[in-house]
């Protein structure tokens, strides 16, 4: 076979390749799988607990900034890494334990999982620069956009086994700029109208390399992540040599872009000179917006609040230097529950 052939034939076989494996990673969104509900009881108070998912993979509920159930109120939405596929979307009857997959393929996003707080919709992201090393069939990299995954018409097809093509239930919102990367995940507005994008501007800075004192396996960015947990828990770190630490990982800029959902329209909800984090909104009123200073550890002022159009940006609880805020929720109309680590 002639060079110019033999080049062809690869790049045919690559591109058909390519094709394949995301038509297979298609056909899992739907995937209905038996429940593995088990009913356990505490040996020492005697207390029943129904365990939802007992699969031996990693599974994960979402951050506390985020809804946790469907709006019908018969679902709870998980992440798991569960017959290799990388981390994808599930959701979990509570009373009956049918499982469903919601996303597929490796460039779901699932570290910021949006239910829609009064219809039966999944938000999420998918696509953009990959972590880690590059995938064995060297795809090319997809644009980053926003998802809207449709429930109401997705769940009854998978409980009656007559799933459609992903793209029956998938709609693109939006696609997202280039210049910006994720920087405190998204949130949906109480109203469903518009999400809440946490950004910041140009590439991902790299991770932090592991000592020897800290982990080694997995990931770049989940070998930092340990890194930092065991530095925080570390006793014998001097304060100083902490807030040193705090205030270089805290360095901005970062903003808040606000993404009408119907249209895709993009515009700009803040820009602020720190790092943003756990942006969440306020499911009982809307227009509230909740974010926090991430430094991965203690902040000189961790918990912000802002309207969506930009309005009355504030501190919340104003902190004193000996503590340490973590974990902000709103969790009333006018209320935020967070922890203080003295």
């Amino acid at each position: 076979m002639k060079p110019t052939r033999l080049f062809n034939f690869l790049l045919g076989a690559a591109l058909l390749f390519g094709v394949l494996a995301v038509a297979s990673a298609s056909a899992q969104v739907g995937r209905r799988l038996p429940p593995e509900m088990r009913h356990l009881v505490d040996a020492v108070t005697g207390v029943s607990m129904l365990a939802l998912t007992t699969d031996p993979a990693s599974d994960a509920k979402p951050y506390q900034t985020h809804p946790t159930w469907t709006a019908d109120g018969e679902w709870i939405i998980f992440r798991s890494n569960r017959d290799d596929q990388g981390n994808q979307a599930y959701l979990v009857h509570a009373a009956r334990g049918d499982i469903i997959q919601l996303t597929a393929g490796p460039d779901t996003g699932t570290g910021s999982l949006n239910l829609a707080n009064q219809a039966m919709k999944l938000y999420y992201m998918r696509g953009g620069p990959r972590r880690g090393p590059a995938p064995a069939d060297a795809r090319p990299e997809t644009p980053r956009q926003l998802v809207e995954l449709d429930l109401a018409r997705l769940i009854p097809d998978a409980l009656a086994d007559n799933v459609a093509e992903a793209a029956r239930y998938e709609r693109i919102v939006a696609t997202l700029p280039a210049d910006l990367r994720d920087s405190g995940g998204f949130a949906i507005d109480a109203a469903d109208d518009v999400a809440y994008w946490g950004v910041a501007p140009g590439p991902a800075p790299a991770a932090r390399p592991a000592t020897a004192e800290t982990p080694t396996s997995g990931n770049a960015a989940s070998i930092d992540r340990r890194n930092i947990d065991q530095k925080n828990t570390n006793p014998s770190e001097a304060r100083e040599a902490a807030r040193q630490r705090f205030a270089e990982a805290g360095r901005g800029p970062g903003g808040i872009r606000r993404i009408d959902l119907a249209t895709g329209e993009i515009t700009t909800v803040i820009d602020v000179d720190l790092r943003m984090g756990h942006v969440q909104a306020n499911p009982y009123r809307s227009r509230e917006i909740i974010y926090c200073h991430e430094t991965t550890g203690d902040a000189p002022q961790r918990m912000w609040a802002v309207n969506a159009d930009g309005s009355d940006h504030r501190p919340l609880y104003v902190e004193s230097p000996d503590e340490w805020v973590t974990h902000e929720t709103v969790s009333g109309p006018d209320e935020v529950m967070f922890n203080i680590m003295g």
